[in-house]
């Protein structure tokens, strides 16, 4: 017989969008190079990163992988220039 808390578990469903997938391939490159004082949580990416488009997210992760410093052009590009 199956213990009872086997049936009271939810499962939440996964996100299935393109923007998803993004933040997630973006997520597993920053985090072996992250520094920071706190763990970087996928959470944390979306919010810096809401005012994107996914075309830009696209365009973010292309740049990002061609260049030597993974980190350093990502957030290099989501800062403000005034």
């Amino acid at each position: 017989m199956k213990p009872l808390t086997n049936f009271l578990q939810v499962l939440k469903p996964k996100a299935h969008s393109e923007r998803a997938e993004l933040l997630g391939e973006l997520f597993i490159y920053l985090e072996s190079e992250w520094r920071g004082l706190k763990p970087l949580t996928i959470k944390y990416l979306a919010f810096r990163t809401s005012h994107l488009e996914v075309k830009d997210l696209r365009y973010l992760l292309s740049i990002s992988r061609d260049s030597r410093n993974f980190g350093k052009t990502f957030w290099g590009a989501l800062k403000p220039r005034v």
